[in-house]
């Protein structure tokens, strides 16, 4: 594709010049300069796609400001309002929009969104109702990617095991399903690579807290890990990993060749990814992708699946448009064109996790099945020494050899962190 759009840019050049000078000036007066921050280089396909929209738009200059992090956004995009540098008619972001919504910087989409129902019916069911991107009930960004851990079951073990395979579990049915796989045939019930072993610590106290104004609470370093539902949800965690995790004693050290092959070769009921990753791996395992179903990972929610307390580590990345836009019909309209099947494929391919159904029959895209679950916040993003610890560290190895140690370790970090 890149060299699709050089050959045609070099043609267009040729034209131009031989056309004169008189026709490169009409050119370019009928040309209005269009900026989108979105290409990075954390995403090969950017500089491919800004090309695409280019081509597709040709009565834009379009301008590709480089984006490099929410900060730098953020710094950006204030800065068109507070001055008369140039505005943005596109912005790429991955964190909550809520402060660019309560200063009346992003472009509220719902309105919009109604009056073009086929942009809006691409999205995968929850999408636009995520906890980043919708504030009040309002849409203010389009997710164009998603990552999330995930759960993929052996169907085959599982129907061995007597187990009614479902596509969203609450923790008691998981564990239900677990104890079954264990008495009733030979494969271990789980497998976790020790890099992902983590995220089941995080997610038993992120789904502690069933409203969401304590769990803001609690992210703020509020709400101690010694709350009796955090403690029951880690221990919970504990008694998993040492009943029925792979290859068994110390299989949070369990390295990700070693579940990979389990997996592939039965010795494992259910496997714990990133769903970023797991299609990929589901493909080349060697199993029958039919037999493999894509899971949400297991619920310690109160209320149950789906609840206010089901809440998803991960984060998307979206496009949203500033408030002071000078181009919100043209804005929409690439939109429109970003989500169409022609771009969405070429994400796809660069192995992004799209969120939207894909197809001309509109197949669901399980693999951003829980992309309304997100949570809003995480604890760890407020302070440098609890993501060291809680977030990218050893707390989950801590807690389970030493609970006692890792709670005081947490617990001395919180309380530096809420002062």
């Amino acid at each position: 594709m890149k060299n699709q759009v050089a050959r045609v840019l070099a043609a267009v050049t040729l034209a131009t010049s031989i056309f004169g000078i008189f026709s490169v000036s009409a050119a370019s007066e009928k040309q209005e300069d269009f900026v989108i921050m979105w290409a990075n280089a954390d995403e090969a396909f950017g500089e491919e796609v800004i090309g695409m929209i280019q081509e597709k738009f040709p009565q834009y200059n379009i301008i590709s400001k480089q984006w490099s992090d929410a900060t730098d956004t953020d710094q950006t995009v204030k800065s068109t309002f507070a001055t008369d540098n140039e505005a943005l008619d596109i912005v790429m972001y991955n964190n909550s929009l809520s402060s660019y919504v309560q200063n009346d910087m992003a472009l509220d989409l719902t309105p919009y969104l109604e009056e073009m129902p086929e942009l809006k019916d691409r999205f995968v069911e929850g999408a636009l109702e995520g906890a980043t991107n919708c504030i009040d009930g309002k849409v203010y960004g389009l997710p164009y990617s998603i990552v999330y851990p995930m759960m993929e079951a052996n169907t085959e073990i599982l129907d061995a095991a007597g187990v009614e395979v479902k596509s969203a579990w609450t923790w008691d049915e998981f564990i239900d399903a677990c104890q079954k796989v264990s008495e009733n045939t030979d494969a271990y019930p789980i497998g976790c690579q020790s890099a992902w072993g983590p995220w089941f610590a995080i997610e038993a106290v992120m789904q502690s807290f069933e409203t969401e104004e304590e769990y803001l609470d609690f992210c703020l370093g509020n709400v101690p890990f010694t709350d009796e539902r955090v403690i029951g949800n880690l221990d919970k965690v504990v008694d998993l990993y040492n009943t029925y995790a792979y290859p068994g004693p110390g299989a949070i050290s369990a390295s990700a060749e070693e579940v990979d092959t389990a997996f592939a070769n039965g010795k494992i009921a259910m496997r714990f990814d990133v769903n970023s990753m797991s299609k990929n791996f589901v493909a080349d395992s060697g199993l029958d992708v039919a037999k493999v179903k894509i899971c949400s990972w297991p619920s310690m929610a109160s209320e149950g699946v789906g609840s206010v307390g089901d809440r998803l580590l991960g984060g998307n990345n979206m496009l949203f448009i500033p408030a002071n836009a000078k181009h919100v019909d043209g804005a929409l309209e690439i939109l429109e064109y970003i989500f169409s099947d022609e771009v969405q494929n070429v994400l796809q391919e660069y192995g992004v996790v799209t969120c939207v159904n894909s197809g001309d029959d509109g197949e669901e895209n399980v693999f951003a099945q829980d992309a309304s679950k997100l949570a809003s916040d995480l604890i760890y993003s407020h302070d440098p020494e609890m993501l060291t610890y809680f977030g990218v560290g050893e707390f989950f190895g801590d807690y389970i050899y030493d609970p006692d140690l890792a709670i005081e370790t947490i617990e001395d970090i919180r309380e530096n962190m809420a002062q």
